[in-house]
């Protein structure tokens, strides 16, 4: 409550609206994807799920996109530009990590992964996938 209350900050010849909806579509995007979580009571269970999540954290440059372009400064573009590349190169990596492991459950949905993991431990059969994704 007490950070809404702040006063606005926002660049001069930024476009208002632009700029105070790109951090919006982050959180919306960021609540989709919470919802295909395996929770007990999840009302939002389909058997693509994985594919939903690669799918949402893949629009995510949209938003930083967005961002960059709103507030009319070189600056900022050039920072949008260098953080839309670093998430596209993190993203070829993971979604293929992820893929891999979904080609072994045969499966894509969530739940499905859950449940693989608590009879057989993915981490230790899939170390060296764990190993690139960190590095």
């Amino acid at each position: 409550i007490k950070l809404i209350n702040k006063e606005y900050f926002f660049p001069i010849k930024s476009s208002f609206y632009l700029y105070i909806m790109s951090p919006s579509i982050m959180f919306i995007l960021i609540m989709m994807i919470w919802m295909i979580y395996p929770f007990n009571t999840n009302l939002l269970m389909f058997n693509y799920s994985m594919l939903y999540f690669l799918c949402l954290m893949s629009l995510g440059v949209y938003g930083l996109i967005l961002a960059g372009w709103s507030s009319n400064s070189s600056f900022s573009m050039i920072g949008s530009i260098r953080s839309i590349a670093q998430s596209i190169s993190y993203e070829v990596v993971f979604s293929m990590i992820i893929m891999i492991i979904l080609n072994n459950i045969n499966s894509m949905n969530m739940f499905n992964l859950m449940n693989f993991n608590k009879f057989i431990n993915l981490s230790m059969i899939y170390f060296p996938l764990m190993m690139i994704m960190i590095i």
